[in-house]
């Protein structure tokens, strides 16, 4: 039997409310809530006192899962988890009266892990409390939060090993770029993220083409996160071009590939930070190169220029079309 106290880690089964009805709440003052997960994984809260039937519970008041938590309640968590999705099993939570020196059981709500690790990264609702009559005495209500984005992390039968590497792999990323969650929610949705990434990554890599894939500083984030945060909107009012047409030869030689890098016309990689200056930055890449081809030299214009002081059809940070700039 493992037994441990709620620590500041973030992946969590919360009970955050405990609602006591009829003769169920009757010279109740006090409740815990005992937690039976498979694998002799249990947890017993405090006592939590009671006001008008109901008992609140703090928002972290059960952890089933912690990044940073002892390797042998790690691994045998997700042996739980992986025992679960096979026959089934249930998670029970216990209610009891601990008002007195006697604990004396209320009631059990249960449901499904299975049901969980399927309904996505979180998962809140009510659960009714039944007496051992099967008369309904109460709810519960709880939050699944991060058993999807471990499940994507553990489904394979090297589960232990590829669980470890992974977190690992995230918390060693996460200090690497400073990245700081506020939430539960938030570094919840950034590991499911990053287990997706880290997927497409190995599978893109075990292909051996002629170029590899790598986390970066956006692998906390999904591609329709990406997209939204830093990318341009597509746009059909373009604006009027007040420019002469230049038509080009079709019978001049060209070459099979250019490298412009080599050749010293691409400015080192710039960053556009979360503004969807894309635009900005193909425009300037595109005249750096041009000025670069003719002079010989290399100078790095300023995309915030454009973000700012372009009103020609474009939107700053909204999105906007290099052909306008």
């Amino acid at each position: 039997m493992i037994r441990r106290r709620a620590a500041s880690s973030k992946l969590e089964l919360r009970v955050t409310a405990v609602h006591l009805i009829g003769e169920a709440k009757s010279n109740v003052s006090k409740i815990s809530v005992e937690l039976d997960l498979p694998g002799d994984i249990f947890y017993k809260s405090p006592a939590q006192k009671m006001k008008y039937g109901s008992a609140k519970f703090s928002p972290t008041f059960i952890q089933i899962y912690s990044l940073d938590t002892k390797k042998e309640l790690r691994e045998a968590l997700i042996q739980a988890l992986r025992t679960a999705t096979e026959d089934d099993s249930e998670v029970i939570l216990r209610v009891n009266d601990v008002s007195h020196k006697q604990i004396r059981p209320i009631g059990i709500a249960t449901f499904r892990l299975e049901q969980a690790l399927a309904i996505g990264a979180d998962h809140n609702g009510q659960l009714p409390v039944l007496n051992t009559e099967g008369a309904e005495v109460g709810s519960v209500t709880c939050s699944i939060n991060c058993i999807a984005a471990l499940r994507r992390c553990i489904a394979s039968a090297s589960a232990f090993s590829a669980a470890d590497e992974v977190l690992a792999k995230f918390e060693a990323w996460r200090k690497d770029h400073g990245k700081a969650y506020d939430t539960i929610e938030a570094k919840t949705a950034a590991l499911a993220a990053f287990c997706e990434n880290e997927k497409i990554i190995n599978e893109h890599n075990a292909k051996g083409l002629s170029w590899t894939l790598g986390h970066n500083e956006f692998s906390d984030l999904t591609w329709d996160q990406f997209r939204e945060s830093r990318m341009s909107r597509i746009f059909t009012n373009r604006a009027p071009k007040n420019m002469d047409r230049v038509h080009l030869a079709s019978d001049v030689p060209l070459a099979a590939s250019v490298d412009w890098v080599a050749k010293g016309a691409v400015t080192p990689v710039k960053n556009q930070q979360r503004c969807g200056s894309c635009w900005a930055f193909s425009t300037t890449g595109s005249v750096e190169g041009a000025y670069q081809i003719a002079t010989g030299k290399l100078i790095s214009l300023s995309e915030e220029n454009l973000v700012q002081c372009d009103h020609n059809g474009d939107q700053g940070c909204s999105g906007g079309l290099m052909d306008n700039a």
